[in-house]
């Protein structure tokens, strides 16, 4: 999720330094930078590099903190700890949060599925959660 991000900010940031750097940037307004100073270049790409990876890192919370809609996928199955019961509880204590922020769930169906009290009140609380919210029931054949 966050790499492409990356790399497209990195690309724009050094095309927009080489076009500065060769083109826009005259020897007589700044003879200090058009004559390539090494240290301006090594600033240039350190900076670029430095917020190319605060973009790798923090991406999900940049997208938070300036508004921005990001698709993301919840496997309850993967995303619950299934083995340590602190943290498994507090994974089935976060679920409600998780389901309210959700416009779509999607019910991978077998046989079992409604022979796991957990799967039908996954459904009823996304239902109450988000009255008009999208069910998308996708049978799963094992074999």
């Amino acid at each position: 999720f966050n790499g492409t991000p990356t790399v497209v900010l990195g690309m724009t940031l050094s095309a927009a330094w080489i076009a500065a750097a060769e083109w826009l940037i005259s020897p007589h307004s700044s003879p200090w930078l058009a004559s390539g100073s090494t240290s301006v270049q090594l600033v240039a790409q350190v900076s670029i590099m430095t917020i190319c990876l605060i973009v790798l890192v923090f991406w999900h919370h940049l997208t938070a903190l300036f508004c921005i809609g990001t698709r993301s996928i919840f496997l309850d199955k993967v995303c619950i700890h299934q083995a340590d019961a602190e943290k498994k509880a507090r994974g089935i204590s976060s679920i409600g949060g998780i389901i309210a922020q959700s416009r779509q769930l999607l019910v991978a169906w077998d046989q079992s599925y409604f022979r796991r009290l957990w799967c039908p009140y996954e459904i009823a609380a996304f239902k109450f959660a988000n009255p008009d919210g999208k069910i998308v029931v996708l049978p799963v054949e094992t074999g």
